[in-house]
């Protein structure tokens, strides 16, 4: 339909909007593009050093949120392109974000081997989740509001309890690795992709 980029620098990972009228591009030279269907050119977002490795937007669309290989994340106005605040606290490279439905709370996953929560408006970190020696790849709110969920470079997904920072249940859910996880926000149901080539879907009822 259209080429939004072409050339470098290299793409490292993009997401829609909720309403698809956006999508935001994370580039290798530290910058995000944000196309949206009402400017012809992107808004360029600039701070990070190094690459941005993840990018997600805020369910209400008032926010992107990006991590990169400086370990930093930063929470971006949709409108005005400008930085609102910086999230620190991860040592590594920022590999995965996902936003709570409320657009609240903010989820990151790193290659210091924790999962962290964070109060996006304070800029707080709540809660960190030690993940054994594991980079966390991919992170999700599940269909309940005090559980989240991670999937690890140890093949193994874990799941949370917010309210008291434990791990109430972990699997291995791949023979080879584990790369994408994805929770039903309805249902008690999660998907992962990895490197055997199996798609799973899981169910699960956590005490």
């Amino acid at each position: 339909l259209r080429v939004l980029h072409q050339g470098l620098p290299a793409v490292s990972s993009l997401t829609f909007s909720a309403d698809s009228q956006a999508v935001a591009v994370a580039m290798s030279d530290g910058s995000v593009h944000l196309f949206t269907s009402n400017h012809p050119e992107p808004l360029i977002l600039t701070g990070h050093r190094g690459t941005v490795t993840a990018v997600a937007f805020s369910p209400d669309g008032q926010l992107i949120a990006t991590g990169g290989q400086d370990g930093k994340i930063r929470c971006w106005d949709t409108q005005t392109a400008s930085t609102l605040r910086s999230l620190e606290g991860h040592s590594r490279t920022v590999l995965s974000l996902a936003f709570s439905p409320d657009s609240r709370l903010l989820l990151s996953g790193a290659s210091d081997y924790t999962t962290r929560l964070w109060e996006v408006d304070a800029g707080l970190e709540l809660r960190r989740f030690r993940e054994e020696g594991a980079n966390v790849w991919t992170v999700s709110f599940s269909c309940d509001p005090d559980l989240v969920v991670s999937g690890n470079a140890d093949r193994k997904i874990r799941c949370y309890r917010v309210s008291t920072g434990r791990q109430v249940w972990s699997s291995e859910a791949d023979k080879n690795y584990l790369r994408c996880l994805i929770c039903d926000p309805r249902h008690p149901l999660l998907a992962t992709w990895g490197g055997d080539g199996r798609l799973r879907i899981w169910l699960f009822h956590p005490l």
